[in-house]
């Protein structure tokens, strides 16, 4: 089965958006095709985005209150490195 190399955008959100912090993760899935791999995504199996390491999004300043986290898929790319997938919508 193909290999898909998918870019995920981390962003954090505090109460004060200061505090706030971005990072970008590449994250290999094998899947049969394309749309098994959007099934993979879009049904937001816990197990799956929790294998994401959120960390580099956590600000660790003791004034920080953390709002949310989240977790965006922007880009996918098959397994010979064409992009298959890509969301400009994300800034």
């Amino acid at each position: 089965m193909p290999i898909y190399t998918v870019k995920f955008h981390l962003r954090s959100y505090y109460t004060d958006e200061k505090f706030d912090l971005e990072d970008f993760q590449s994250k290999e899935i094998t899947a049969a095709d394309l749309d098994e791999v959007f099934t993979l995504l879009d049904d937001f199996d816990p197990s799956f985005y929790q294998s994401i390491d959120d960390s580099s999004v956590i600000n660790h300043d003791e004034n920080a209150e953390l709002d949310e986290v989240n977790v965006e898929y922007i880009e996918i790319k098959d397994d010979q490195g064409k992009i298959v997938y890509e969301d400009n919508t994300t800034t």
